[in-house]
């Protein structure tokens, strides 16, 4: 396939990658550069302390659309199995405030 352009959004992360592929057809790659994601979320993770009383609502996590969509299948609506994958080391980069969850 040949190269023809790609287009990065650096606030989503969001990469499409554009071809031809041997029938000349135009073909789009999409992709995902999760850096915006870890530097935010790390920022916010230092700056909170891991306090949980008070305010019942407590901004725990930040996830990229892509990855929650593939959870969402994955998982359907089951918070404690959200809350368990959400303390994986793999997928501790998408919290925002320290602390056990599950």
């Amino acid at each position: 396939m040949a190269k023809i352009d790609t287009s990065y959004d650096p606030v989503t992360g969001i990469i499409e990658t554009y071809h031809l592929n041997g029938d000349g057809k135009l073909v789009v790659e999409h992709g995902f550069d999760l850096e915006p994601t870890k530097r935010a979320n790390k920022a916010l993770f230092n700056e909170r302390d891991n306090k949980w009383k008070g305010d019942a609502n407590h901004h725990i996590a930040s996830i990229p659309l892509p990855v929650y969509f593939q959870l969402k299948r994955r998982i359907g609506n089951d918070k404690k199995a959200f809350l368990k994958w959400l303390e994986d080391p793999d997928n501790r980069v998408f919290k925002t405030k320290p602390g056990r969850l599950a």
